[in-house]
């Protein structure tokens, strides 16, 4: 739940989530594998709250993350754009 909260407050307060870093890292959850094992990106966030979404509806879970995966391959040929996307965000496709 921290997770959550802590995007929220960034998104509410006027902060960016390109250069998101979650400053104490995500406690291990099992049923989530963090890609490179980094738990403070924006990638490891969005990982939790698929998996908070999943238990209130499975179709909105898939649609976060279609949508998600719609908007960072749309703009995977923009250099600038994919170096945040895989490096900042650690998003792997």
């Amino acid at each position: 739940m921290e997770t959550i909260v802590f995007v929220r407050n960034t998104c509410a307060h006027g902060g960016v989530l390109f250069d998101f870093s979650f400053p104490k890292g995500i406690s291990v959850v099992p049923m989530v594998t963090f890609n490179n094992g980094n738990r403070h990106s924006l990638d490891s966030s969005m990982r939790i709250i698929s998996l908070i979404l999943s238990s209130v509806s499975e179709s909105r879970r898939t649609d976060m993350e279609k949508a998600i995966l719609e908007l960072f391959t749309k703009h995977k040929d923009n250099s600038v754009i994919k170096r945040i996307i895989e490096q900042r965000i650690g998003f792997v496709y």
